[in-house]
């Protein structure tokens, strides 16, 4: 027992402090003799847990990510479930953690290839099964994949004005007014199944 609580206490601690230095000083600038620094183990300790920093940056951003990684739709209407999907979705990204997150990948993925590559296996592709899986059994489509990519996009078009500094985080007034507007564009003009 007190060996399973030793690990805990060490996996938390490196995650913690992989994400804080990930996030303060960017992927390139990270090395793991800094998170074992910073978390107050050894260098052995985390190549113990991570044989790479690619590893632990992956499981930096399974950490992120909400804990019930699959998005549970309900059985009521199909705009309210596609809304309460949107709000959930939108509220997730666009806090200052996921918007640095975001930042990073951007500006070093060039450099570094495998972040980009990376991000995308482990961040949004349980959500985005949930959301095609749902549009596959709700809405007549052909393309539940590339409908929740649209979708998605909608949703996140705003997170580029705040990345650049022109607007700050919406609040949850603006978030579900702009969530109801954008599942209303987007059902337009569909048949549900």
């Amino acid at each position: 027992m007190k060996a399973l609580q030793r690990y805990e206490k060490n996996l938390g601690k490196m995650l913690d402090a992989a994400k804080f230095l990930f996030l303060s000083e960017g992927y390139q600038n990270t090395s793991m003799d800094k998170v074992a620094a910073k978390a107050k183990v050894t260098k052995q300790t985390i190549y113990r847990y991570f044989p790479s920093k690619a590893e632990l940056f992956k499981a930096v951003l399974m950490r992120l990510s909400p804990k019930g990684r699959d998005y549970g739709f309900g059985d009521g209407d199909v705009r309210e479930e596609l809304e309460a999907f949107a709000r959930s979705f939108v509220a997730l990204h666009l806090t200052e953690e996921r918007l640095g997150l975001f930042r990073l990948i951007i500006s070093e993925s060039p450099k570094v290839r495998e972040l980009g590559k990376t991000f995308f296996e482990a961040a949004p592709s349980a959500r985005k099964k949930s959301l095609s899986k749902y549009i596959s059994e709700t809405l007549k489509t052909n393309a539940p994949d590339k409908d929740a990519d649209i979708f998605s996009a909608m949703l996140l078009y705003v997170r580029n004005s705040i990345l650049m500094g022109i607007s700050p985080i919406p609040d949850t007034h603006w978030i579900e007014a702009h969530c109801s507007y954008v599942t209303a564009l987007f059902l337009s003009g569909r048949q549900l199944r």
